[in-house]
């Protein structure tokens, strides 16, 4: 672009306390069974293809709800694990204290470095 002389970043990244040079943002939709939602951040989207970051900065699980239903009866993510290659995420939802056993649509968002 002409004009620009020293642009300021629009985003600047920590990891601990020095400014991480980088950041990958991957998003992924899928369905828990059981109360637990597997993702696989790879190249193929399995366990078995090539993992597409060398750390997880933070992930976040979304679940997707129905306007007008109870605070109460809304799933939340409870927790989450990731594997020490960063190909496997797994998060658990619940609704109040219950592991939340019906089907859910969630939104994953990963950041990390490539």
């Amino acid at each position: 672009m002409s004009g620009l002389t020293n642009p300021t970043p629009a985003l600047q990244v920590y990891n601990a306390m020095s400014q991480a040079p980088y950041l990958k943002i991957v998003y992924f939709s899928g369905q828990t069974s059981g109360g637990t939602l597997t993702v696989h951040p790879t190249t193929d989207g399995t366990a078995t293809g090539t993992a597409v970051f060398s750390s997880i900065f933070h992930a976040t699980a979304t679940p997707w709800v129905a306007s007008g239903g109870a605070i109460s009866s809304t799933p939340t993510c409870a927790g989450q694990s990731i594997s020490s290659d960063f190909k496997t995420m797994t998060f658990t939802l619940v609704t109040g204290s219950i592991l939340a056993t019906s089907p859910v649509t969630c939104t994953v968002i990963v950041y990390g470095a490539p």
